[in-house]
């Protein structure tokens, strides 16, 4: 009598233990909902506000170039390069992990060589041209710390390596 007294308080216990581990369970989910599958995406009606067609920061009509190089900013431009930009690019034609930037002045305009340095998230989502450079080359351009005055000095250290 007392084995069968000894094996049902045994098995009891056995219960017990597996309900007071499942009430643990329960207790740790905090009362949060059990995470589910997200709801698929609907898109809603169009933003009728947003802008029609995409405008980058940097506009034309920004940036001030005079007839000659201006040896300043060249010069300045040429130091960026060499700290920021040339472990990317090469300046003649040949592509290291970014394309080349020889003749990239009578390639692409002043604003956009400014937008894509300064703005270049902004520029792979908006711009079709900065788009198809990226599916060539697979590398998006780090964003970079740079002010307008910087890209534009390295603007004009461009102009001046594609005389």
């Amino acid at each position: 009598m007392l084995f069968l007294i000894f094996f049902a308080l045994k098995i009891l216990c056995k219960y017990f233990f597996i309900v007071f581990i499942a009430f643990g369970i329960i207790a740790c989910n905090n009362g949060k909902p059990e995470l589910t599958e997200p709801e698929p995406y609907r898109p809603g009606p169009l933003d009728m506000t947003a802008p029609p067609a995409f405008s980058p920061p940097v506009k034309e009509s920004d940036i001030v170039i005079g007839k000659n190089i201006n040896p300043q900013l060249s010069k300045q431009g040429e130091v960026l390069y060499n700290t920021k930009c040339k472990v990317c690019h090469k300046i003649n034609t040949e592509t290291l992990v970014g394309p080349g930037l020889k003749n990239i002045t009578k390639r692409r305009s002043p604003a956009w060589i400014m937008n894509i340095i300064l703005y270049t998230g902004m520029m792979l989502q908006n711009d079709p041209e900065a788009r198809k450079q990226y599916e060539i080359f697979k590398v998006t351009m780090p964003a970079l710390p740079l002010t307008n005055g910087e890209a534009r000095s390295l603007f004009e250290f461009f102009r001046k390596n594609d005389l």
